[in-house]
C-alpha cells in the first residue's frame, strides 16, 4: 500500500485501487492489494479502480457502495469475457454516478446490454497515470465542481430500491406482446426510468429546462425528449401511457408552471395505469400531504387511488424524508 501517511481520521478522501500497475500520485492513497481487513478501513468519497478483474466487489459494505466508482476496463477482453467476468459483481450495480473507462467499440457493446447514460463512458488517455490524474480530476479542473457526490449516489440507491420494484410490478400487467409506453416528468437530469437499462417499451422523458432537456437527450439518444412550457401540447394520444413517473420536485412541479401540463397528462394514461410519485415528506415538503392528494384527487376527477405508499429512509441522516406513491388510474375506459 502507497499511502504510509494516512490514517484513519483522514481516509475519507478518493481512493486509487492500482493492484499490479505502478502508481504514485499526490494527495490520494494508492492500493496494490485489496485484503479485506485493509479495504474495510477507506470510505472514500470516489473509487478509482484500475485493476478491474481482481478487486473484490464482493467486501465491499453498502457505505463503501455508495461511493462513485470510475472502473478501468482490460484491454483484450472482448465484451461478452467482460460482462461473464465482471457482470453479476460490478456492472448489474452500476448507477448512473459510476463510469466506465474503454475504447468506444467496447463501450457500446457493454452500453447495448446495461443501458447506460453516454456520460457514464470515458475514453482512456495516452497512459494509466494520465487516465486516473483525468477520473480524480472534474472537468473545470476544481473539486468543489464535482457533481458526483457519495451522499448523492446513496440517497439514489435508496429510492431506486423502492421505485424500480413499483414500475416493474406496474408494467408486469401490460398484456404480453402490447406496446409499453412510459412518461417520466422531472427537472433532474438523470431520473428513474432511463437507470432500468435496455427496456421493450417507449420511454418518453419530459424536462422544462432547455439545458437539461439536452444532456438527457445526449446522455440516452435512444428515448424521445420533449422539452415543455406551460403551454406545450404533449402530444399524447388518450390511455396510451402504461406508466408516468413524477420525479424531482413533484409538490413544486404540481402546485406551479407544469400543473396544466399534467392536467394534459392524465387523459393520456390508461385505466388500469400506475402514477408513481417519489416527493419529499414531513418537514422537507413543499406542501402538506392533504394539499398534495387534493392537487392529484383534482386533477384526476377523483378516478385515482393510492395502491401502495413506502417511505424511503435517508441514509445519510438516518432520518425518513421522502415518500414513494404508487396510485392507479380507475373509472371505464374510452378505448373500446
Amino acid at each position: 500500500m502507497n499511502h504510509p501517511h494516512w490514517t484513519l481520521e483522514d481516509r475519507d478522501v478518493p481512493v486509487v485501487f492500482a493492484g499490479r500497475h505502478s502508481l504514485t500520485l499526490d494527495g490520494v492513497p494508492v492500493l496494490h492489494e485489496a485484503l479485506p481487513r485493509s479495504l474495510a478501513l477507506w470510505h472514500p468519497t470516489q473509487w478509482v479502480i484500475v485493476d478491474a478483474l481482481p478487486f473484490p466487489y464482493e467486501q465491499l459494505s453498502p457505505v463503501q457502495w455508495d461511493a462513485p466508482i470510475d472502473v478501468v476496463l482490460p484491454a483484450g477482453f472482448a465484451p461478452e469475457a467482460l460482462v461473464q467476468l465482471l457482470g453479476q459483481p460490478l456492472f448489474s450495480r452500476f448507477t448512473n454516478y459510476d463510469t466506465v473507462v474503454t475504447e468506444q467499440e467496447t463501450w457500446r457493446e457493454l452500453r447495448a446490454v446495461y443501458g447506460w447514460a453516454e456520460g457514464q463512458w470515458r475514453q482512456p488517455a495516452a497512459d494509466i497515470e494520465s487516465t486516473v490524474q483525468a477520473l480524480l480530476t472534474p472537468a473545470d479542473g476544481t473539486a468543489a465542481s464535482r457533481s458526483r457526490t457519495r451522499a448523492d449516489k446513496s440517497q439514489m440507491i435508496a429510492e431506486a430500491a423502492t421505485v424500480v420494484p413499483m414500475i416493474e410490478r406496474a408494467l408486469s400487467r401490460c398484456v404480453d406482446g402490447a406496446r409499453r409506453v412510459i412518461f417520466e416528468m422531472s427537472e433532474a437530469v438523470s431520473g428513474y426510468v432511463t437507470a432500468l437499462g435496455p427496456v421493450d417499451h417507449e420511454i418518453v422523458v419530459v424536462r422544462g429546462d432547455a439545458h437539461i432537456a439536452r444532456q438527457v437527450e445526449s446522455n440516452h439518444p435512444e428515448i424521445e425528449v420533449r422539452l415543455v412550457d406551460e403551454g406545450s401540447e404533449l402530444g399524447l394520444a388518450p390511455e396510451s401511457l402504461d406508466l408516468a413517473l413524477l420525479t424531482g420536485e413533484p409538490d413544486v412541479l404540481l402546485n406551479g408552471w407544469m400543473r396544466p401540463v399534467f392536467d394534459r397528462l392524465w387523459p393520456a394514461l390508461r385505466v388500469g395505469g400506475s402514477l408513481v410519485v417519489i416527493r419529499r415528506i414531513g418537514e422537507e415538503a413543499a406542501l402538506p400531504l392533504g394539499a398534495f392528494s387534493d392537487i392529484l384527487l383534482d386533477m384526476a376527477s377523483s378516478n385515482i387511488v393510492l395502491e401502495t405508499l413506502a417511505s424511503v429512509r435517508n441514509p445519510n441522516t438516518g432520518r425518513v424524508d421522502r415518500a414513494a406513491m404508487q396510485f392507479t388510474k380507475i373509472g371505464v375506459s374510452v378505448r373500446w
